[in-house]
Formats: structure tokens, sequence, C-alpha cells
């Protein structure tokens, strides 16, 4: 389970409970359904602009079980939907891709840095950032990328010390936050206060 945005309200009765479940359902059965794959994919996607933050992350659950399964499968569709200027859809797949079991296939690892790297690409030539899916993209990147770069520590140290040279506060947020995981300071943490001297 991801790093989950408790600050927002929400309501815990059945209204989000049930579609909260019935949405890690459909990732679980088109984990195992070729005919139902597609189908599923759909559902969550739309899921994904939903404005309960309970929903968005029954998504990121659902893609989650779908990746442990079908990896190679999905990965290509998760790339066409960062192809779509939507910040909760780019949100569903990080926060989807932002779990260990998935990242140790390498090769996985090595795709799941890739669509970082093209996330935040065109997060530097956003100008209006003030909407609220933007922000709730932006506190989701805030750890996901050190998910990914606790697995492959070299291509995800060598592409963060790329984006502490940019002059952009929100990929330096970004930066930041991730530098601040247990995962990478436990871990690595000569890389992480090398990188902190130059921020």
């Amino acid at each position: 389970m991801s790093e989950m945005e408790y600050i927002e309200d929400g309501n815990n009765g059945s209204e989000e409970f049930i579609p909260f479940c019935g949405l890690i359902g459909v990732g679980a059965i088109s984990s195992i359904s070729s005919s139902y794959f597609s189908e599923g994919l759909l559902i969550l996607k739309n899921a994904a602009k939903d404005k309960r933050w309970r929903i968005r992350e029954a998504v990121a659950m659902g893609l989650q079980r779908i990746l442990l399964n079908k990896n190679k499968k999905i990965i290509n569709e998760l790339e066409e939907w960062i192809t779509e200027k939507d910040y909760y859809i780019w949100r569903a797949v990080v926060a989807g891709l932002a779990e260990p079991d998935i990242l140790k296939d390498k090769e996985v690892a090595m795709e799941a840095l890739e669509i970082h790297k093209k996330i935040l690409k065109q997060i530097s030539f956003i100008e209006d950032r003030k909407s609220e899916s933007f922000k709730k993209l932006r506190q989701a990147l805030g750890y996901t990328l050190s998910v990914v770069v606790e697995q492959i520590p070299q291509e995800g140290f060598e592409y963060i010390n790329k984006l502490v040279g940019k002059d952009d506060k929100d990929i330096l947020w970004i930066v930041k936050n991730n530098l601040k995981k247990n995962r990478l300071i436990k871990n690595y943490p000569k890389k992480v206060e090398k990188i902190k001297i130059n921020i």
C-alpha cells in the first residue's frame, strides 16, 4: 500500500467502501483474466480521476495487483496513460508502481524510472500548478521516486543528481522529500548526504 493522503476529509460509509473494494477486485480479476484485462484497465483509469482519495488509492492498489502478475503487459498501457494530460491519472501510475515487490524485477524498475522521468519532464513545462490534482501528483511523487531508486540505486541516484540542477521549486521539493525517506537514508546514507549538500 502506498503512503496514503490521510489529510483529506473523506467518508467512511458504504458509498466509498464498496467501490474501494470493488476497484481492488477489478485489479485482481484483471491480473488473471486476459479477456477482462482491457476492460478492467479502463475502469481503473476512469476511477483514477475521482475526487475521493480512497477511490484513487484503490486504483493504485488495483494496478499493483495487475503489475504483480502481468507487469510486462501493463507497463505499455501505463506508458499510454501518461500521454494524457491528467494529473490524477499520472498520480495513479506512479503510486501503482511504487511497490517494492513489483520493482524487484530490474527491467520493471527501469521502466518505472523512465515513467517518472517522463512525468517530471512534463512537470517542468507546467505553468499553472494550483489545481488539486497537481498537488496530489506532487505529493505522490514526493515518495514514489524513492521506492524506485531503492531498487536501482545506480541509475536512480544518477537521475536524482540531474534533478538537483533543475531551477524548479516543485521538482526540488520532490527531490528533497524523497531524500527524507528511510528506505534511502538507511540503505544509501552517503549518497543521500552527498546530494543534500548540493541542494
